[in-house]
């Protein structure tokens, strides 16, 4: 167990059978332990080889346990996650406004997830201690997630732009995709506008009074799906 001098944070990527979504963290890491496990000989012998045969590799995982600063909130949160077969990542960097940079590196694993609350005496600060036991392998995760984005507010016959896109981890010229939506209501059906799918959208003047927002696709250099919040079109 090492104490980290770099900021240090576990996150949860959802659900192992789903695709791995990072965005806000669960819990800063204080002590952590080695997070790839130690490589070794593996005998990967069979009985029509001639001689034994070994292979490099990881012949199990150990598993992740972090120490952590005690809060009733963090404790909870967690504690809702135990025994659920997840995607777990560990970010190391700072934060960008909530979201975790992973400038300085990102490891992901499946597994499952325990947390107790350790000893501590009066006038010290409480910690727990976080147990992360791997389902699969750990790997080190190269892709950072987009999590979020601003739109402008729309007028009619002004164009509508994105701003402040956010992202898990830092990419580097991500490709993003757009594709503009339109509704009668905020919470109505939306159906994609024909042709709008560049990253700004001018709304006309049968666009006055209905609700629009836009989806960012990120692929290459990172991944995943965003919907800017809706927000109705005024008339000019």
């Amino acid at each position: 167990m090492a104490i980290s001098t770099i900021d240090s944070y576990l996150l949860d990527g959802g659900l192992a059978t789903g695709v791995q979504t990072f965005t806000v963290p669960l819990v800063a890491i204080n002590d952590m332990p080695d997070l790839e496990g130690e490589r070794e000989e593996i005998d990967v012998t069979t009985l029509s080889d001639s001689s034994r045969t070994f292979i490099e590799g990881l012949k199990n995982n150990a598993p992740w346990v972090f120490t952590c600063n005690y809060t009733k909130t963090a404790y909870e949160a967690l504690l809702a996650l135990a025994g659920l077969n997840k995607h777990y990542g560990v970010f190391l960097g700072p934060l960008s406004t909530t979201y975790p940079t992973g400038s300085d590196g990102m490891w992901a694993t499946t597994g499952t997830l325990s947390v107790k609350k350790t000893a501590g005496a009066k006038g010290e600060a409480h910690e727990m201690s976080v147990k992360i036991v791997p389902t699969s392998g750990v790997t080190f995760y190269a892709l950072p997630t987009i999590v979020g984005a601003t739109m402008s507010s729309p007028v009619e016959s002004a164009a509508v732009s994105l701003s402040a896109i956010k992202y898990v981890g830092v990419p580097v010229t991500p490709t993003l995709a757009y594709q503009w939506y339109t509704a009668a209501t905020e919470t109505g059906s939306y159906s994609t506008i024909g042709g709008a799918t560049s990253a700004t959208y001018t709304p006309g003047e049968d666009d006055a009074g209905d609700w629009i927002k836009c989806r960012i696709t990120a692929t290459g250099t990172a991944t995943g799906v965003i919907y800017t919040t809706p927000a109705v079109v005024v008339a000019n």
